[in-house]
This record gives structure tokens, C-alpha cells and sequence, in this order.
């Protein structure tokens, strides 16, 4: 009677273990820390549809094969991004020695750009390879905030001629220029233009 028991008993801390075991295994939200965003990646299934959230319960049965799963960590915080645009029109040097005064034909703006990438925009990325880990999110923040920056200095320039203005509006800019259609994968929340000069187009022309 007493071999039952124990045998009983056994079983039952055997399959309580197994069970816990397939509980926190396939747990995921587990594994994620607050203030960051997780991507399921398994070898069977590819990325997973479904953003991991830390307070948020998700299990995953691809977690109980051992190997099969990677969780990709990303913050879910926005960026803020200083970005400084130094340029000359073309053949400014030469343009400039045949006026009188020899004017300066260099534009210079100063930006801050606040970008964010939602869930459903990070798992296109992760989707398409561009993204790894917080580092390559990084570097790509960076260089897409290099090109915003970039378009919204040309338009600037383009359409001063004749015109005096003290002051730019990064927002009004994004919108006539129509600037996020051209970004799907990240979300402009705004721009600032901190400082500006802006060269004589009419004198260059």
C-alpha cells in the first residue's frame, strides 16, 4: 500500500514539474523586461505575428522545442535624434567668385527628430531583415532621421526664393512635403528646426 503511495506520489511531482516546466518554457512575456517590445523568431514558424508585451500573458508551444526560438529585444521608447545638415548649392565656390561680395551660397540647418516605431512597424522590419537587435533599430533610426532631415533642408531651400522667413515649422514642412508617406516603417512624430541659413537663391539663379 505504502509502494502505491509513493509511486502516486512520484507521478505526481513528476508530471507537477513537466507541467511547470511546459508553462514557464512556453511563457514568453517572461523573458521580456518592461520599457521593451519582443519578437518571437522561431526556426519552424518564422517571425511571430503577435508583439511580446511584459504584463501581458503569451505562450508559445515553438518555445518547448529547444533551439527552435529566438526573442529579438527592442525599446519601446521614442527617439529623439539630433541631426545637423551642412551643404553647398551646386558649384557655389564657382558662383560666388563671379558676384561682387563673393556671397556665401551654404545652407546649414539644425533638427531634432522624434520618431517611433510601432509594434506592427517593427515586425515588418524584423520581417524584412532589416532588424536583428536594438543596435541595428538604432543605426536605422539614425540614417532614416539623415534623409528626413536631408529632404526637408532641399525643400527648404528650393522654396525660399524671394522670400524672408525667421523661422520654419518642421511639422508644417513633414506635411506639405508629404514626408511619412515616404517612411511606412516608422512613425514622425515631430520636427524642430533649431537653427537655419538659408542662402540667396534668386542671386544664385
Amino acid at each position: 500500500m505504502k509502494k502505491g503511495v509513493i509511486k502516486a506520489s512520484v507521478i505526481t511531482v513528476l508530471v507537477s514539474a513537466a507541467a511547470l516546466y511546459i508553462f514557464i518554457a512556453g511563457t514568453v512575456s517572461l523573458k521580456v523586461d518592461s520599457g521593451k517590445y519582443g519578437v518571437l523568431v522561431s526556426k519552424t514558424s518564422g517571425v511571430h505575428e503577435k508583439i511580446i508585451r511584459n504584463g501581458e500573458f503569451s505562450w508559445n508551444w515553438r518555445c518547448l522545442i529547444p533551439g527552435n526560438t529566438e526573442v529579438i529585444f527592442m525599446s519601446k521608447e521614442s527617439f529623439c535624434v539630433s541631426k545637423t545638415i551642412e551643404k553647398s548649392l551646386p558649384s557655389a565656390e564657382i558662383y560666388s567668385s563671379l558676384i561682387k561680395g563673393n556671397p556665401d551660397f551654404t545652407y546649414y540647418f539644425e533638427y531634432d527628430i522624434v520618431l517611433e516605431v510601432t509594434p506592427s512597424q517593427l515586425l515588418s522590419l524584423v520581417k524584412q531583415g532589416k532588424l536583428r537587435d536594438q543596435q541595428q533599430l538604432n543605426e536605422y533610426i539614425n540614417k532614416q532621421s539623415e534623409e528626413i532631415a536631408l529632404d526637408m533642408s532641399l525643400y527648404i531651400v528650393e522654396s525660399s526664393s524671394g522670400k524672408i522667413i525667421f523661422k520654419y515649422d518642421g511639422n508644417q514642412i513633414i506635411e506639405e512635403l508629404k514626408i511619412q508617406d515616404s517612411y511606412p516603417e516608422m512613425t514622425i512624430r515631430s520636427v524642430t528646426v533649431k537653427k537655419s541659413q538659408v542662402p540667396d537663391v534668386e542671386l544664385y539663379g
